[in-house]
């Protein structure tokens, strides 16, 4: 699970695999105190160059993610897109620019510790094996 050194995060569900329509359900404590619970469903899935999900459930009123594969030197260059906003009520921009963005900036550098840290272990390369002869 690549958000496990993330104290402020738990994710209540998860879909086994990606595919349209499977969800995820997470936790977010903000701030120390305040607990969020957010809901996405995936509503993109083109692999291998691409699979994405939106919020459906929680304080956003847009929060889109597409994770893009990039063959790039010989190996994969991972990218992540995200559309972020805030409704005015909830601070609006000016928020996001200040509390979401830098947030999100700390939880995908530790993802890529992760990810780095699978590849090198050669776990990556075992579960996109097996999930791939899933998909067949």
């Amino acid at each position: 699970m690549l958000h496990v050194e993330e104290k402020h995060v738990r994710v209540l569900r998860h879909g086994a695999n990606v595919r349209i329509g499977a969800e995820t359900w997470a936790e977010v404590t903000v701030f120390k105190i305040l607990p969020i619970v957010l809901g996405f469903k995936h509503d993109l899935h083109e692999p291998p160059e691409r699979f994405g999900e939106a919020l459906t459930h929680g304080v956003f009123s847009k929060f889109t993610h597409v994770h893009e594969f990039v063959d790039r030197d010989g190996g994969t260059e991972i990218r992540d897109v995200l559309e972020v906003k805030l409704p005015w009520y909830y601070g609006g921009e000016a928020a996001v620019r200040a509390w979401v963005a830098p947030g999100i900036e700390r939880s995908f550098a530790i993802r890529h510790r992760q990810l780095e840290r699978l590849a090198k272990s050669g776990e990556l390369a075992r579960r996109a094996k097996v999930n791939l002869l899933e998909a067949t």
